[in-house]
């Protein structure tokens, strides 16, 4: 048994990895963004269906306008730190916060990279060490 044999709870969550990048992509045999890649892994994980916000990935002013408006919505609960099944946020650019993901567990996330697609990768990696701008649960209310 490989690495993953410790974080994934599910064999289906290995079989995201490598499904290809398209901005605003929803459909996993046709390809992922990293909203589209947290949809699918969150129902994976949770058993939860998340919302469909239809912004494309390359979006970025959108992207952290949703994210903001959300956070403050009462269907997200923010957790202390990186929990498995969660989505992390990810404040790439000065600006706008405009990457998201799915823990797989304190360690590591699931997301789609525009060179790379569906990937998994750590938290310690310097490109995410000092980006996280969030964790968050999603909240069914009524």
């Amino acid at each position: 048994m490989g690495w993953w044999g410790k974080i994934i709870m599910k064999d289906s969550i290995i079989d995201m990895l490598g499904i290809a990048f398209i901005d605003g992509g929803r459909d996993p045999k046709r390809g992922l963004d990293c909203w589209g890649t947290t949809i699918e892994a969150y129902k994976i994980l949770n058993n939860i269906v998340l919302p469909d916000f239809a912004i494309k990935a390359y979006q970025e002013e959108l992207i952290s306008n949703q994210i903001i408006k959300e956070r403050n919505s009462d269907n997200w609960v923010e957790v202390s730190g990186p929990q498995k099944g969660c989505i992390v946020t990810f404040k790439l650019h000065p600006e706008f916060v405009n990457h998201v993901g799915v823990c797989i567990d304190d360690k590591t996330f699931i997301h789609a990279r525009d060179k790379t697609g569906v990937c998994i990768e750590s938290f310690n990696h310097p490109l995410w060490k000092n980006k996280v701008y969030g964790f968050y649960r999603w909240i069914e209310t009524k």
